[in-house]
């Protein structure tokens, strides 16, 4: 009989009903599964009770998502930043002290981000298209930066664009080796949620802030080169939003960290910044005092803006495993049982 999967709530950070689901006894290791864009806990429905058999297993909705609920009086800002916390928040109140994250698309920068404050929690990674390098960045993200780099020009037609039908569907199906086996009330769920009253441009607020986890690719990568996470990639291959290089860059890299920091444009000669990247032996993370410069970039407006950096070495994970599977974005959909067998065998290899 396969395990019960009980649905919860619990509030934290100021009043957020964070919506999760729960499977396994809370006595055995703990697995974080962070979803993404634009999806929620649901997405692992089937993951959860595969996992349960050994493990005791955690998926939030962040806020923004699924069915978590942010009262409006909380004002709160949709960043990664706020996401990081409020997820912290979470484990926090469920007085979890170590798991393993399972970190996809957008839980990719916040599980990481959690990962730089607190390192000695992370047991392990399971990333399914969960990107920490430019290079694994696919055309998806052409549109993106035109939009960080012109955000008043560019939102409304991104906002349609972004949480359209076509667009959620496509990421389900796109790259899927039989789109016809992709459950349909998936992406028709993802489409209505975060379609909700006000909920659109929340997510534009909450795109427009992923370039500042580009900015942090290099302190992710410094975390990974440090600590050595037991890490296990199990990728979509044709997935084009992340696309492969992202889960390649885990092995085999030069150890040489670099960094992105903003400095005075001399070019300019308006106070502007631009983005510059090089060498940095002695990174400090964001929480044990790093740079005092801005890690944006000022353009016209004020507003924050991403240059494309230059292609650099790489940290990397040596032992890390990178399994390429003939899947799409959402490779659990097409492929649940593989990704689950990886996922338990690896973590029985390292005994936890």
């Amino acid at each position: 009989m396969a395990p019960t999967t009980h649905i919860k709530r619990v509030t934290v950070d100021g009043g957020i009903s964070v919506f999760y689901r729960e499977a396994g006894s809370q006595t055995a290791p703990t697995i974080l599964l962070l979803h993404g864009y634009p999806s929620s806990s649901f997405q692992y429905r089937n993951l959860i009770t595969r996992l349960a058999e050994k493990y005791h297993v955690l998926a939030p909705d962040f806020p923004g998502y699924g069915f978590t609920v942010v009262p409006a009086e909380r004002k709160y800002e949709y960043t990664f930043g706020n996401l990081t916390k409020t997820l912290g928040a979470f484990v926090d109140a469920l007085k979890v002290i170590k798991y393993v994250i399972y970190i996809f698309d957008y839980g990719a920068p916040i599980g990481l981000r959690l990962a730089l404050e607190r390192p000695q929690a992370i047991a392990a990674i399971i990333s399914q298209n969960g990107n920490a390098y430019v290079e694994g960045l696919g055309t998806f993200w052409d549109t993106c930066k035109k939009f960080w780099e012109n955000p008043a020009t560019e939102r409304t037609g991104f906002l349609k664009m972004f949480t359209s039908f076509e667009l959620v569907r496509d990421q389900y199906t796109v790259g899927a080796p039989d789109p016809s086996t992709v459950p349909p009330e998936t992406y028709h769920l993802d489409h209505f949620l975060i379609n909700r009253p006000g909920n659109p441009d929340i997510q534009t607020d909450i795109m427009f802030d992923y370039q500042n986890n580009v900015t942090l690719y290099p302190a992710f990568q410094q975390y990974f080169r440090e600590y050595s996470p037991p890490t296990l990639a199990a990728w979509g291959k044709n997935d084009p939003v992340f696309i492969a290089p992202g889960a390649e860059a885990l092995q085999d890299r030069p150890q040489m960290a670099h960094w992105a920091s903003a400095w005075p444009s001399d070019d300019t000669g308006d106070g502007h910044f631009v983005l510059t990247w090089g060498p940095l032996p002695n990174f400090q993370y964001p929480h044990r005092g790093s740079e005092s410069r801005s890690n944006h970039v000022q353009h016209k407006g004020g507003q924050d803006r991403l240059r494309s950096p230059p292609s650099v070495p790489r940290m990397h994970i040596p032992k890390a495993e990178v399994k390429l599977l003939d899947a799409a974005h959402f490779a659990l959909e097409t492929h649940n049982d593989e990704i689950a067998d990886l996922i338990l065998s690896f973590l029985a290899k390292h005994n936890i």
